[in-house]
């Protein structure tokens, strides 16, 4: 009516009023993301990611260039306040980014011509998609998320680190020295541990720590901090 008091629609009225007028079918090609509406926004991702399963399969690539596509969608879908879809999208997003990141390593390991080359992109950028890939599962995990995005996450790490392992391997072989030239071994941090320094140090040496975790730990130390990788 004209002239009265907007009274507010509580969560639990408003998706009554969802349920008695559905909106997916008549949503179903419009950009953006439903803010109020719980129950649309948890259908517009549940079809989403029907669609990318009945689209791509097992094909990560192609799942890349799907989500690459979806960008805008997935980055609102994950904004979404106090929903439950929002966790949904989120990992998406996260996935994306580690397709991404493995597509873009996979293109440089063919270039690689020495073991020490394989060690500086390990250290300087492929461990990142070790972080993703742990990020994925476990939003996997707290989100409920579909078979399909851990089944494409999977998919794409394990056959990029089979095949990284192979070609570090093959360059450790056909050079038949270790450590690789150009690299520090263990002997190298004897002076960071000995040697005189004008200022106070701590040295931190721990053995078999994934890069990924030494790099986030690293970024919760105050002070310059530096992650040395010894072979």
């Amino acid at each position: 009516g004209c002239g009265g008091v907007r009274r507010p629609v509580h969560p639990p009225e408003r998706r009554r009023l969802e349920r008695d007028y559905p909106l997916a079918d008549w949503a179903d090609d419009r950009d953006g993301q439903p803010v109020g509406l719980p129950i649309l926004a948890e259908e517009r991702w549940k079809r989403f990611v029907a669609r990318l399963e009945a689209r791509v399969g097992d094909d990560w690539p192609a799942a890349e260039e799907a989500l690459v596509a979806a960008r805008a969608a997935i980055d609102a879908g994950a904004g979404l306040p106090h929903h439950e879809a929002a966790r949904g999208w989120a990992v998406l997003r996260d996935l994306a980014a580690l397709l991404r990141t493995i597509r873009e390593l996979e293109g440089r390991l063919d270039t690689l011509k020495a073991a020490a080359a394989a060690v500086r992109l390990y250290a300087d950028e492929a461990w990142q998609a070790d972080l993703l890939y742990l990020r994925v599962r476990a939003g996997c995990a707290r989100a409920h998320g579909p078979e399909l995005v851990s089944r494409l996450a999977d998919r794409a790490y394990f056959a990029h680190v089979s095949r990284f392992a192979d070609r570090f391997s093959a360059l450790v072989e056909t050079e038949d020295v270790w450590p690789p030239p150009g690299i520090d071994g263990p002997e190298s941090i004897r002076a960071a541990l000995w040697g005189k320094t004008p200022h106070r140090k701590a040295v931190i040496v721990t053995d078999a720590l994934r890069l990924d975790l030494a790099q986030l730990t690293a970024e919760r130390l105050d002070g310059p901090v530096t992650v040395d990788v010894l072979a």
